[in-house]
């Protein structure tokens, strides 16, 4: 039994660590799941922000895409309004 737990325990760390490596080499896409997110000890808490980091990330990437996306018009525009 204990050794059951101490099993489960390793291996909810070890998701938790692999989806933290993908987010430092920026690899964005990973998710966690239900189960590690609904626990109620400190694994879940892990979970929870890692889960917050990722959609905070996620979305830091979409506005600086959104941004870029912006300003690259608004300098297209500015070009062709401004040749001679």
């Amino acid at each position: 039994l204990v050794g059951m737990m101490i099993f489960t325990i390793v291996k909810a760390i070890s998701r938790s660590v692999g989806s933290l490596d993908k987010v430092a080499t920026g690899d964005l896409s990973d998710s966690i799941s239900g189960k590690l997110l609904g626990r109620s000890d400190e694994i879940g808490n892990i979970a929870r922000s890692i889960h917050k980091l990722l959609d905070n990330l996620r979305n830091i990437v979409h506005n600086i895409n959104n941004g870029t996306k912006s300003l690259n018009m608004f300098s297209a525009f500015h070009h062709c309004t401004h040749q001679y």
